[in-house]
């Protein structure tokens, strides 16, 4: 096979010749990836643009929550005695609290044994739970609990512990012996417990002496019998502004409506008690998370409306001309949101526009703050709530907030402007690029048949050449010849 070398024969550099051809014929492809480029930017910006939004639509909808205006501040003046919590529901209100004793379980202990000893006996132990008055029990259905003569106290206060029977176990251990030790599950005098011992036959056992007599915890109307008492199931008793309350546990729910209130420490030792020992509690507004809430509002707003304006900024020389400077939607949405933080608020509403509760618009579109009216306007949450949460029919008569909060949701939705142009760009690109995949084709096409073409010119020139020289040679040999 011939080797060939384009521009051997004529002396004529053809690759460089079909380079500079392709070079032009590839003009048109560069501006295409120029405009697919830029298009690119701008779907990058309409992201920005996205990511902003949903910003602010989450701020805005935190201002439209319900329990964001019904928060309340619960304070306590010993934290040590009681914490508490207020609800939406709880009026803002200031009142003692002195606490007699708190709510505890029943506890009781049997005698010690050595150390994993089996009892002894097979038989059966019966919880009862309920109410002790003096020395009398009333409780409710008995929960049986089987007893092997094998077990040691650690395999029944197991079995005790998987029964469900009220009360917890566990084995105390010292100085080589042990104890088994039980508890209420709950706290409150309505929350004692017994244990009465049957034998292998279920007869009762009624004295302590036996394996699983001393496993009984009952009164016999003279004495306990059994296990021995270590507290007693009670009551929390506490006052509120001197009135004297109960409560089964220590954790007291809605005595005060909307507020709990945990009973944590004992502050007198009688009721009422001496003023000098209550606690003193405090239900206040919680302006802090609203002025948060607020703030956040602010921010969002104020980041959305600098994207906007540094995407559609336009530099007078044209050097520096945001990506979505000549793009309608984007300078739409920047008049949209400013005009929506600028109207009026709903009808009825004591505040008539943000910069009445200290958000004012300023030159450049977004919100500063005055902390001077926002001070004023916290005295009235209500009418704040109002101006931005307000559910109206549709139009003027919605709150702020809510409007801002269902434009960015609008305008991100499926059938969203911004969503829209988004589609539509990434349209434009894939088309740009189908184009320009298209055109690559026709040019490696182009350049081989440039490259064929001139190899040819490079073929004929060579032989012309070389016809030349043989021409040049027999005129020089001819005129020797006749010389």
């Amino acid at each position: 096979m011939a080797i060939s070398s384009p521009g051997i024969g004529s002396g004529l550099d053809v690759n460089a010749i079909v380079r500079q051809l392709v070079a032009i014929e590839r003009r048109p492809i560069q501006q295409l990836e120029s405009q697919a480029g830029s298009l690119r930017t701008q779907l990058s910006a309409f992201a920005r643009v996205r990511s902003d939004l949903a910003g602010l639509q989450d701020a805005a909808a935190r201002l439209l929550d319900p329990s964001l205006w019904g928060s309340r501040n619960f304070s306590s003046s010993n934290s040590t005695a009681l914490t508490g919590s207020a609800g939406s529901s709880a009026l803002t209100s200031n009142f003692s609290v002195q606490i007699a004793r708190l709510a505890q379980s029943q506890g009781a202990a049997s005698t010690g044994r050595a150390v994993d000893a089996p009892i002894g006996a097979a038989g059966t132990l019966e919880f009862r739970v309920g109410t002790w008055s003096g020395n009398s029990f009333g409780g409710g259905t008995p929960v049986s609990v089987a007893v092997q003569a094998n077990d040691t106290l650690s395999t029944l206060a197991a079995r005790i512990n998987e029964s469900n029977a009220g009360v917890s176990a566990l084995v105390l251990r010292s100085g080589g012996q042990e104890q088994l030790m039980l508890r209420g599950s709950n706290t409150g005098a309505a929350a004692g417990f017994e244990v009465r011992a049957l034998d292998g036959g279920g007869a009762p056992i009624t004295d302590s002496t036996s394996a699983l007599g001393s496993l009984n915890h009952f009164h016999n109307g003279t004495a306990l019998v059994g296990m021995g008492r270590t507290q007693d199931a009670l009551d929390a008793q506490f006052s509120v502004d001197g009135v004297a309350l109960t409560s089964p546990t220590n954790t007291v729910a809605n005595v005060v409506p909307g507020l709990t209130l945990n009973l944590q420490q004992s502050t007198t030792a009688t009721l009422p008690g001496s003023p000098a020992t209550a606690v003193q509690v405090s239900v206040q507004q919680n302006n802090t998370v609203v002025r948060e809430a607020i703030e956040a509002f602010r921010v969002a707003y104020n980041r959305i409306n600098a994207t906007l304006s540094e995407l559609t900024r336009a530099d007078p020389a044209g050097n520096a001309d945001g990506p979505l400077q000549a793009d309608g939607t984007a300078r739409r949405l920047q008049t949209a949101l400013r005009q929506l933080v600028m109207s009026d608020g709903p009808s009825g509403s004591p505040l008539g526009r943000l910069s009445d509760m200290g958000l004012q618009v300023q030159r450049d579109g977004s919100l500063g703050v005055n902390n001077t009216r926002l001070d004023a306007a916290m005295a009235n949450q209500e009418g704040m709530r109002r101006l931005l949460s307000h559910t109206g029919s549709a139009g003027a008569d919605v709150g702020i907030a809510r409007r801002l909060r269902d434009f960015a949701l609008a305008a991100n939705g499926t059938e969203g402007s911004v969503n829209g142009r988004n589609s539509a760009i990434q349209a434009s690109i894939e088309r740009k690029n189908d184009r320009i995949e298209r055109l690559e084709d026709r040019l490696v096409r182009t350049q081989a048949s440039l490259l064929a073409q001139y190899s040819r010119l490079d073929a004929n020139l060579g032989a012309i050449n070389g016809l030349g020289s043989f021409v040049t040679q027999q005129l020089a040999q001819w005129n020797r010849s006749n010389n």
